[in-house]
Parts: structure tokens; sequence; C-alpha cells
């Protein structure tokens, strides 16, 4: 079976505040409850303008971003977003990644020979 390489290179995160009743007119400083009717939101997520996130996204892609991951933060009321350029890699990057595999075996494996000396050594002495 032969191994395809993939790279992903983080672009950039972004943040989108939650804030759907502030957009249509909730005043903290005015305003001392509010309560919201109709349908329920079963999601984990809270609510986003879509036009925000659209030109978040446009961002990213233009930054270079082809994929992006999100994470809902409630302490926060946020939607993260993270902007990767994720793609097969080319030859060289696959030569660098296995040249950096092997280093780190002959480095284990230097060790592990050091620590079979010191044990021989011991059972000599």
């Amino acid at each position: 079976m032969s191994k395809v390489y993939f790279t992903n290179k983080f672009i950039n995160k972004t943040y989108l505040t939650s804030t759907p009743e502030e957009d249509n007119g909730f005043d903290f400083e005015k305003d001392d409850d509010y309560q919201t009717i109709g349908d329920t939101n079963y999601s984990d997520s809270g609510l986003v303008k879509i036009d925000e996130l659209i030109k978040t996204l446009q961002d990213l892609k233009e930054k270079g971003s082809n994929y992006v991951a999100c994470d809902w933060h409630c302490d926060h009321q946020e939607l993260e977003v993270h902007g990767f350029n994720f793609r097969k890699s080319n030859d060289e990057e696959v030569k660098v990644e296995e040249d950096k595999i092997q280093v780190k075996k002959d480095l284990l494996k230097k060790r592990q020979i050091e620590d079979l000396e010191k044990q021989l050594a011991k059972l000599k002495s």
C-alpha cells in the first residue's frame, strides 16, 4: 500500500460574535430583559449574521484558505473560524517530511543503543 501525503497550512483565525438581539434593537444599557418567541434553536451554537460569515469566508479565501474549521465558544458566544490551505503535498514537501521522520528514528535508535550499552556495562562490572 502506498502512503499519500497532504499539506495543511494554517492561514488565519477570526471570531464572529453572536449578537442577534443587539442587531435587532436590544440595548443592554436601556433595556432590562428580552424574550425570544417562535422556533427554538436546537443547535449548540448561537446565531451569527450570514453576511458577516460570508465576508469572513471570502476574506479567508482571499488569503489562501480553501477549507475552514469552526468551533463554537459558549462562554464567549463566538464562532471561531480557522482558515486552512489543504492540498496534496508536492514531492519536495514529502521528502522534507520523510527526512524528519528518519532523523527522529535514527535519534531514537542511537538513544536505545546507548541505553543498552550502559546496561551491558553494568552487567559486565
